[in-house]
């Protein structure tokens, strides 16, 4: 293979016992991926994985598999007790073969062939066994010895032992060396090769017994000529920066003596690669930012892109022609590897399972196993937090987005990190830009940030397909809904998926089996992934200097929480230990409700307030100034709310720490300053019913004396489902004297988070 090429490596004796467990599981996926009716629970008593190296910590009850026309490895450890140096000539393998003509496997013939005697011209035809000329075996020190066999027919071999000429003198020696060693005289040797299976534990009976399990590992059963797949990548890297994205090629070749027919791949990070194979929208498209990501369309919608959702698994079979691969053929493909988010080494298994179009009843199917170890960098982090906005009546959110270059001082490696594009992918959310974007890139240097702001806007029609949208911060127009970018998104949604317990998701227990707790529950869901484009500039060590881009993934769930790219699991504390014995209060009503947590019901409903900033009146003239607000009030949950708006008490005080970090500011700004008082005309308290998703108005009147600033948010507003509060548990925070957590029924309609502060003028007209 000419430079630059990577060949799988396949398994080794030295690692493949510690990564066994890791290629078991991987190759069950692909099994049960492919027989999805037979996935039940006997299946995973029936599977056997298909080993390709057997030792002493294997389990070798069954006879190993070989194939007609491949070779056979064996490995021994020699150990030579003498302090000098032992020479071995003419070493070679000792074995009993029985040929069974195929599709006959029970008949056997009634000749027995072996090598025991020496070798002969029909041995030489079923078997070509390899014999090392020479080989030195230190003195009181261990050696390894690999031999060969190349069996040429189907049937049974058995390995009986090792034959040798011993001597202490190297009979071939290099012209250029001198050999040291005094002559002696060779003579022939042969060790009879005898393993013993792994300790039987299970009964009584076997370790009273000291029973061994029967151990085959020496009697492999030769099966007939199978495809023997060669994988091999092009110009593969050990170190990538967190989230870079490349494009390589990789080569698939056929070495056996059959055709090939599927290749399924599969790794224990299904997110480091991507064949580009599942583009769900037709029409090709040029490429953008050196050849990694397909650029958008001109005459593409710059509003939003709609893409069918399809199922993803993690078995990814790879893109052939219906002929797959002819013996001897080479197929080469393109490949997009995308280094994970997370800084470190990391141990990349990939699993290649491939088919013949022909199986056999012993052997059905074939892998390739290969490893990589991958360590990523630190350059690019990003955080994100979306919460509710108060200035408009129509559902939408702000989202913060703040990036940074990590890349130290010192380290001039990376030099420079420019964001190219944000976009956005979700089923209820499109994202737009909150003002006119420069598209002149936004460029960081070492330990620079910046804070972006996006507006999004909930869409008119719901349906499984996910909306994609862009906002673009330079020239390059990335098409986020094709491949790479769609696949490697997928791979992220689908980990996202599959993480049982989150550090910034809010845990609701056992409201997925309760209808209700599930309708209030969707009051803080966002349910948005933001997806963002960066280009980094990076010096090597010869000062060479290249583009790399990338991109990274923040899935936000939650309104008012801070979500990372690199989410950071913190372990829960553990309780302090009490032996005070506490008596559990019986609960009729609220002995297996739900826990729903209280800042959840604290964000069921939204508000905010409509008035003029400024009002020139006459007070000479009219000592009562009459303001008109308007109050619009939106139910977030699909459940009913009954609201209540009181005008009596004002909850900045008790609502600043809950609010996101401008509100926060702003509203201890606000309430430093010398505000005017107000009287409201009207009821002080209100109430109204709000359907799943409604959205209405109140009309309110503000009574003002005098001039001066006013705040109009000074009122509260409470939320109370219906029938439902009295069957869930509130997650008070608090904890009993014994450690555990203090869970109370709601009696009361809940506080909803306070506006910031909205400002009246009210000035004398002179």
């Amino acid at each position: 293979m000419s430079a630059g090429w990577t060949a799988a490596t396949s398994v080794k004796f030295a690692t493949h016992s510690v990564d066994m467990p890791i290629w078991e599981k991987l190759e069950d996926m692909v099994t049960n991926h492919l027989n999805p009716i037979d996935n039940t629970a006997s299946l995973g008593h029936a599977f056997k994985s298909s080993m390709q190296c057997f030792s002493n910590k294997t389990s070798n009850v069954h006879y190993p598999l070989a194939v007609v026309g491949e070779s056979i490895a064996l490995s021994l450890e020699l150990c030579n007790p003498l302090c000098i140096d032992l020479v071995m000539t003419n070493v070679s393998l000792i074995w009993r073969f029985i040929p069974v003509a195929c599709g006959h496997d029970n008949v056997k013939q009634a000749e027995t062939l072996s090598n025991e005697a020496g070798t002969s011209m029909e041995c030489e035809a079923c078997i070509t066994t390899e014999i090392i000329q020479e080989y030195v075996v230190n003195g009181l020190k261990r050696n390894i010895m690999n031999l060969k066999l190349i069996p040429h027919q189907t049937g049974e071999l058995h390995l009986v032992g090792l034959s040798y000429n011993l001597g202490m003198q190297v009979v071939h020696p290099s012209s250029d060396t001198k050999s040291n060693y005094p002559s002696s005289i060779s003579v022939r040797g042969q060790q009879n090769l005898e393993v013993q299976g792994q300790r039987l534990n299970s009964t009584k009976i076997e370790r009273a017994g000291r029973m061994y399990a029967t151990d085959r590992r020496l009697d492999p059963v030769v099966v007939p000529s199978m495809p023997l797949l060669q994988v091999y990548f092009e110009n593969i890297s050990s170190v990538m920066l967190c989230g870079e994205v490349r494009q390589m090629n990789i080569e698939l070749r056929n070495t056996g003596q059959s055709a090939l027919k599927d290749v399924f791949l599969v790794s224990s990070h299904p997110e480091f690669y991507s064949f580009c194979a599942s583009d769900v929208r037709n029409g090709a498209s040029e490429k953008a930012n050196d050849n990694v990501y397909a650029a958008l369309s001109t005459d593409a919608r710059d509003d939003f892109i709609v893409v069918k959702t399809y199922d993803w698994s993690a078995v990814c079979k790879v893109p052939l022609s219906a002929d797959g691969i002819v013996p001897g053929a080479t197929v080469r493909l393109p490949v997009w590897i995308r280094g994970p988010q997370a800084s470190g080494v990391h141990a990349i298994h990939m699993l290649f399972y491939y088919q013949p179009h022909e199986p056999t009843s012993k052997l059905r199917h074939r892998v390739l196993k290969h490893k990589i170890l991958l360590t990523t960098i630190s350059s690019f982090s990003a955080q994100a937090i979306a919460f509710r906005r108060y200035s408009d009546w129509q559902e939408g959110l702000i989202v913060n987005l703040e990036a940074e270059n990590v890349n130290q001082l010192q380290d001039s490696s990376i030099t420079e990190i420019s964001i190219a594009q944000v976009s956005c992918a979700s089923k209820e959310w499109c994202l737009y830009p909150s003002n006119d974007t420069d598209l002149c890139g936004i460029k960081l240097n070492a330990r620079e940030k910046v804070c972006l702001c996006c507006e999004a806007v909930k869409t008119a029609i719901q349906s499984d397909s996910t909306y994609f949208t862009n906002v673009f911060y330079s020239k390059e127009r990335i098409d986020s809904a094709l491949s790479p970018s769609f696949d490697l998104y997928n791979h992220f949604l689908h980990e996202c998926n599959e993480l049982s317990t989150s550090t910034h998701c809010i845990a609701v227990a056992d409201h997925t089996a309760n209808d209700k707790a599930k309708a209030l529950s969707t009051a803080v869901q966002v349910g948005l992934t933001l997806i963002i484009f960066w280009k980094a500039f990076v010096v090597d060590d010869q000062g060479v200097s290249r583009t790399v881009v990338g991109q990274h993934h923040i899935a936000v769930d939650t309104v008012n929480i801070i979500y990372a790219a690199v989410p950071v699991s913190v372990p829960p504390a553990k309780p302090s230990l009490t032996f005070i014995k506490e008596f559990e209060e019986e609960e009729v009503t609220c002995e297996r409700a739900p826990l729903v947590p209280v800042i959840m019901l604290q964000q069921l409903a939204t508000y905010c307030i409509r008035h003029p900033a400024l009002v020139h009146h006459d007070f000479h003239y009219n000592r009562l100034c009459v303001v008109r607000a308007t109050v619009i009030l939106h139910n977030c949950c699909d459940a009913c709310l009954t609201v209540y708006i009181s005008t009596a008490y004002s909850p900045h005080k008790s609502t600043a720490e809950s609010l996101p970090m401008s509100s926060g500011q702003a509203l201890q700004h606000i309430e430093n300053m010398a505000l005017d008082e107000f009287s409201w005309c009207g009821p002080s308290l209100m109430s109204l019913r709000l359907a799943a998703r409604e959205t209405a108005e109140v009309q309110m009147r503000a009574c003002i004396v005098h001039p001066g600033v006013f705040n109009l948010s000074g009122f509260t507003v409470t939320a109370s489902p219906e029938s439902i509060l009295s069957s869930v548990k509130l997650r008070s925070g608090r904890t009993t004297s014994s450690g555990r957590e203090e869970n109370v029924c709601p009696k009361n309609p809940i506080m909803q988070l306070a506006i910031p502060p909205s400002i009246l003028i009210v000035q004398n007209t002179l």
